[in-house]
């Protein structure tokens, strides 16, 4: 996967969806807690480090199982999470150039 900078220095990766949608996620420029943009084109989420960590639990069921885990499965105690084998081995994703003006936009 790879990783692009804006013009202020956040990490940005650029990917696109089973729609083949262009989608992003970026570090924020929020001061206060760390926090991420996700989505799909400018209509993202911002996302804090507590929700992407409530997240990351599902997120990996999801891939371990094809599905979302089940009430009970969800409050189960959380699981340590790992990275699933070979999934980043493909290489990387291919992501255009970055739109400094875009980028702009998305620190607004």
């Amino acid at each position: 996967m790879n990783i692009s900078y804006t013009e202020r220095g956040f990490a940005l990766v650029r990917f696109h969806g089973a729609n083949d949608q262009e989608c992003s996620l970026q570090e924020s420029s929020s001061a206060d807690v760390p926090r991420v943009w996700l989505g799909l084109g400018n209509d993202r989420m911002h996302l804090t480090q507590e929700q992407v960590g409530e997240l990351l639990p599902l997120l990996q069921h999801f891939v371990e199982h094809g599905e979302l885990p089940t009430e009970e499965e969800a409050t189960e105690t959380p699981r340590q999470i790992r990275p699933v084998e070979g999934l980043l081995d493909a290489g990387p994703i291919e992501c255009p150039e970055p739109d400094a003006e875009a980028d702009r936009r998305d620190e607004e």
